[in-house]
């Protein structure tokens, strides 16, 4: 008995109950923080594209410095070895006729 007078009560006590109210503004708050996110997620992408650039062309300047070093490296190379064979030639051509 004591039983069911205890579940009377309880679903008594449900029918004073009122629908649970929305906040006016909960909308707009979810819309705004789903907006913020998005704006974040932006602005990392954004940021990994600039570091990726910036290493590209660091990259890029440095194979392109070793390219030129080479280059010229090279060219010296060529240089002294044209300058060695004119000192030879000289030398050929100025000695002495026994």
């Amino acid at each position: 008995m004591e039983k069911n007078k205890e579940i009377e009560r309880t679903l008594n006590s449900l029918d004073n109950l009122q629908k649970a109210e929305m906040h006016p503004f909960l909308y707009e708050k979810i819309k705004h923080r789903m907006v913020e996110r998005a704006n974040e997620k932006n602005t990392g992408t954004s940021f990994s594209w600039k570091l990726a650039s910036v290493l590209l062309l660091v990259i890029f300047l440095n194979v392109f410095t070793c390219w030129k070093y080479k280059t010229q490296e090279e060219n010296k190379n060529n240089v002294s070895s044209i300058n060695n064979t004119n000192t030879d030639n000289y030398y050929y051509n100025t000695g002495y006729n026994y």
